[in-house]
């Protein structure tokens, strides 16, 4: 399996580009379809303390490709713990766009959970022409 990846979106201590690069480098990337469009992509983080975390991503391909879960997983004294599991849903707008409704995201060591709700999105909302004209300091010379 290739993964190409282009964007650098900083997750500890490397970029999910760097970090999905090296999986797919020493094979530690795992790819599976879980349903129906529904993939999950699993992977070992080696932090910089030396400390291993699994984490798990479910990707909705039908939903625009989002993230509907994240799972990151700890080893103490042999024993797989959650540390961390967030859990999306998403909406379609008019446009037929994929938008986030609600997050859940559960802390279960620390016996947190925080619940975001996003209403009034706006993907490309009108703008006025001004936002768009620059105004150049004098003395500035610009070569196109």
């Amino acid at each position: 399996m290739q993964l190409t990846l282009t964007q650098k979106n900083y997750f500890g201590a490397m970029s999910i580009y760097e970090l999905f690069r090296k999986w797919n480098s020493d094979r530690l990337l795992n790819l599976k379809e879980i349903s129906d469009g529904q993939w999950m992509i699993e992977g070992l983080i080696v932090w910089l303390n030396g400390t291993d975390r699994n984490i798990q991503f479910v990707c909705d391909i039908n939903g625009g490709g989002c993230v509907r879960e994240f799972v990151r997983i700890s080893k103490f004294s042999g024993k797989d713990y959650i540390e961390n599991k967030i859990i999306a849903e998403f909406i379609k707008d008019e446009k037929g766009q994929t938008l986030p409704s609600v997050v859940r995201s559960f802390f279960p060591l620390d016996k947190l959970m925080n619940i975001t709700t996003y209403s009034e999105i706006e993907i490309n909302p009108p703008v006025q022409d001004n936002m768009f004209q620059v105004k150049i300091p004098e003395g500035i010379r610009i070569i196109d």
